[in-house]
């Protein structure tokens, strides 16, 4: 009898110490995963306002991230954006998509009243840009275009509740 307890002590500590490694390991990935958002975040938005400086005339302001209320959520990143001189709220998403040369992240501004436009790649340089600049026009761009309104359209729902 003594040897079945034994036994039995020994494995609910073996047990326990697995489980807490388990638990510590998630713990630590978890808490990685949550701090590291923001500096996530801020690359994004430097890598968009790059662009934007480069192919717009007029002055952004990129604003806070928006929950995308979706499964786009891994492959895209919403942002609120604005007119320098002017509050009226527009868009602009980042959306990795699929080209000739691999998955990109396109850039999009999204306004309601004037639709969604296509702005470029960002950290694309060379003769790949030069590449992909000419062939945007394909129906890729034309689904990415169309998505766009709807995905934006769940954010604010998911937003509102």
């Amino acid at each position: 009898m003594k040897e079945n307890y034994l036994s039995s002590k020994v494995f609910w500590q073996k047990f326990g110490i697995c489980a807490g490694l388990i638990f510590f390991l998630f713990g630590t990935l978890f808490l990685m995963t949550f701090f590291s958002r923001n500096a996530w975040y801020k690359g994004l938005k430097v890598q968009i306002e790059s662009l934007l400086q480069e192919k717009e005339e007029t002055e952004w302001v990129i604003g806070k991230p928006v929950y995308l209320n979706s499964t786009f959520d891994s492959r895209a990143c919403l942002f609120e954006m604005r007119e320098k001189n002017n509050v009226e709220k527009n868009y602009v998403i980042i959306i990795r998509i699929a080209t000739l040369f691999g998955h990109m992240p396109a850039v999009f501004i999204y306004n309601k009243n004037n639709g969604t436009r296509f702005i470029g790649y960002c950290s694309v340089k060379g003769k790949v840009r030069r590449l992909l600049d000419r062939a945007y026009t394909d129906s890729s761009m034309t689904y990415w275009s169309d998505r766009v309104p709807e995905i934006i359209k769940h954010a604010e729902e998911g937003f509102k509740k």
